[in-house]
């Protein structure tokens, strides 16, 4: 478990025995019992603020994670396995390293949600329209592969738990299975 977990389960024992002291029949101040309590509420806000924090603000944001960084992060989890050093092996530049892991979410179904133009609202990406899309470099976006300067998707983001599933998906894989697959 996470430390700052750990610490807003703290918190949360805090503020229960605080809240409970005066009813065990400890004569103590009921000052003492709120300035407990309230400490409790602290640590435990403290703690938790990434997590929910993030959530309330951004609105689901702490859950979405942004197209190339998602790419980024299956590159350097995958950096020692197979698939991970097919990648260094056959990809020369950085640009295509990530555009090979993007291509992957397409190719294994990998749910993806983006703004399409004019919209501002973030939408599944269904999912046969995901093979005509190529990634803008530098960018979370993706652009038509009929018309390379059409912005088809805009802010595309990937969710955290469909990352995490991708990404164990990525270390089972054998790089010859993978070779197979995408290059035939």
């Amino acid at each position: 478990m996470d430390k700052a977990i750990r610490y807003g389960f703290g918190g949360i024992g805090i503020t229960v025995v605080f809240a409970l002291l005066p009813f065990a029949g400890w004569n103590i101040p009921i000052s003492v019992t709120y300035i407990g309590m309230g400490v409790g509420l602290i640590i435990t806000a403290w703690a938790f603020w990434p997590l929910f924090g993030a959530v309330w603000l951004t609105g689901g944001g702490f859950w979405r994670i942004p197209l190339l960084d998602a790419a980024r992060i299956c590159h350097e989890k995958c950096e020692g396995f197979p698939v991970g050093k097919l990648v260094d092996r056959i990809m020369d530049t950085p640009h295509k390293k990530l555009s090979y892991f993007v291509a992957s979410f397409t190719a294994n179904a990998v749910p993806m949600f983006g703004e399409k133009p004019p919209s501002t609202v973030a939408r599944q990406i269904p999912e046969n329209e995901t093979r005509g899309l190529i990634s803008k470099e530098g960018t979370q976006d993706f652009l038509s592969l009929y018309d390379s300067k059409k912005v088809a998707y805009k802010n595309v983001f990937i969710k955290r738990l469909d990352l995490s599933r991708h990404l164990r998906y990525l270390r089972r894989l054998n790089a010859d299975e993978q070779i197979e697959k995408w290059f035939g």
